[in-house]
């Protein structure tokens, strides 16, 4: 089975917590496997410490579109979904992480570090009493299409 995962981005990198929408979708038969209204297409809201400061001075939005993922162990992050194989992501700002260039490497699609704080600073993040359902759908090997969608 195909999969693949649809991202609603409703709201921009400021909002706290997880505001966005996904859903995993069987693409042999184009039924809704999983949802949520948990998820979060967007990084940290601010650097801890740093409340009041801009997000885009510590890190990177990718931009609303497709990319590839595949099934991945992070000594970061554990099992989670590597977007493009690791390479170069779009961002919709200069990253500080990479010289102020407008790309971001190895962006996940990972477990959020807590009920109310993403710990992402490109990444995408599923809130965490959603993540067992959420990567449950995935095995070793697999790999498919993730959207973002604003």
């Amino acid at each position: 089975m195909s999969l693949r995962i649809i991202a609603t981005r409703l709201t921009e990198p400021d909002a706290e917590g997880y505001p966005d929408k996904c859903k995993i979708i069987d693409e042999s038969n184009g039924m809704e496997v999983w949802a949520t209204d948990r998820f979060r297409t967007n990084p940290n809201p601010y650097k801890p410490g740093y409340k009041g400061s801009p997000w885009w001075k510590f890190y990177a939005q990718i931009l609303a579109r497709k990319y590839t993922y595949e099934y991945y162990s992070s000594d970061r992050h554990g099992i989670c979904l590597l977007l493009n194989g690791g390479a170069a992501c779009s961002t919709t700002k200069k990253n500080p992480k990479q010289n102020d260039g407008m790309v971001a490497f190895t962006v996940e699609i990972h477990r959020g570090f807590s009920d109310t704080w993403p710990g992402s600073s490109a990444c995408q993040t599923v809130h965490p009493d959603d993540w067992e359902k959420f990567i449950g759908h995935f095995k070793i090997g697999d790999n498919g299409i993730y959207e973002i969608v604003s």
